[in-house]
């Protein structure tokens, strides 16, 4: 998945692979749910991934409009599936859910210490009522504590990119140091738009 801010656009690559022993199928399209506008379908709204018989993987992208997604929420789009099976004329139809996780929809939000300090205070009810915890645990036998400690920053700050954060590391003295890392990660949902989805 790729997405494009200033254009507004989620860009997904869908693969097709043959499972042998299937027989031959040809003809692979796939339809999105109503509401959704796909660049790349056709005017029925059908996405092409093999004209004709299908090959041992085919692929095709699909570039959605992601205004329609007004929250940050995981979103399972029900979806259509057309091909057609060897030895018969007509397509057969088949349901099919696209899982789209919700870091999918989230738009980076930078803000200074500052900014974010008055947003905090501003927001301190709906914010710090809605507190929770989860440990994760992630063994790494043949690394120091030192270098432990620095590849953190780093590996926090490539999942928040990938993820649609922007991320503040927050300070420690040297005191605290051994406490660990404290990091704010910020977004926001796409920019609202006129739709049937959330």
């Amino acid at each position: 998945k790729a997405k494009n801010l200033r254009k507004q656009t989620l860009r997904i690559e869908i693969r097709c692979e043959k499972i042998e022993g299937d027989g031959a199928i040809s003809d692979v399209a796939i339809r999105f749910p109503d509401g959704l506008t796909v660049q790349e379908a056709d005017g029925d709204g059908w996405l092409r991934i093999s004209s004709g018989p299908l090959p041992d993987r085919a692929k095709t992208r699909a570039t959605l409009a992601l205004a329609p997604f007004l929250a940050p929420v995981s979103s399972a789009l029900a979806c259509q599936l057309r091909y057609t099976s060897s030895g018969t004329d007509s397509p057969a139809n088949q349901a099919w859910e696209l899982k789209l996780p919700a870091t999918t929809f989230l738009r980076p939000c930078p803000m200074t210490e500052d900014v974010l300090a008055e947003f905090m205070a501003q927001h301190t009810e709906t914010l710090l009522n809605n507190v929770t915890a989860e440990v994760l645990s992630i063994p790494l036998p043949s690394k120091s504590a030192q270098t432990i400690s620095e590849m953190i920053p780093v590996i926090v700050g490539r999942k928040a990119s990938l993820c649609g954060f922007h991320g503040l590391q927050q300070p420690s003295s040297a005191a605290g140091a051994t406490k660990g890392h404290k990091f704010l990660l910020m977004a926001n949902p796409p920019a609202s738009g006129p739709t049937t989805l959330a």
